[in-house]
C-alpha cells in the first residue's frame, strides 16, 4: 500500500476541544511520523472523527462508511463510555469492516 490511514474516533477531548489545536494526539502523530512515512514513499493520512458530547457507539455499528479505511485505529472515549461493552463493539466492528484490517 502507498497510502497509510490513521484514524481517531472518541470524544470531545480526543477532538481537541478547549485545547490548541497544534496539541491534539491526531495531529501531533502526523507531525511526528509524517516524515517517517515520506522516507518510506508512503503517504500518511491522518484523520480526527473524534466529536464532543457524543462518543463512539453510535458510530461503531456505521465504522465502514463513516470512519473510511484505517491501518491504524485509536479510541479515546473512556470519558463518556465506561462500558467495556463499547470498545468491544468498537473494537470487533473495525475488525469486520473495510478492506484493511487495522491495528488497534
Amino acid at each position: 500500500n502507498d497510502e497509510f490511514y490513521f484514524v481517531l474516533g472518541g470524544h470531545s477531548a480526543a477532538a481537541g476541544h478547549g485545547n490548541n489545536l497544534l496539541q491534539q494526539k491526531t495531529l501531533q502523530f502526523h507531525h511526528i511520523m509524517e516524515p517517517v512515512f515520506h522516507k518510506l514513499g508512503m503517504r500518511l493520512i491522518s484523520r480526527n472523527l473524534a466529536m464532543g458530547g457524543l462518543g463512539t457507539l453510535h458510530y461503531s455499528m456505521g465504522q465502514a462508511e463513516l470512519y473510511g479505511e484505517k491501518d491504524f485505529l485509536m479510541w479515546d472515549s473512556a470519558m463518556t463510555e465506561k462500558s467495556p461493552g463499547d470498545l468491544d463493539l468498537f473494537n470487533k466492528q473495525a475488525l469486520m469492516n473495510g478492506e484493511r484490517v487495522p491495528i488497534i
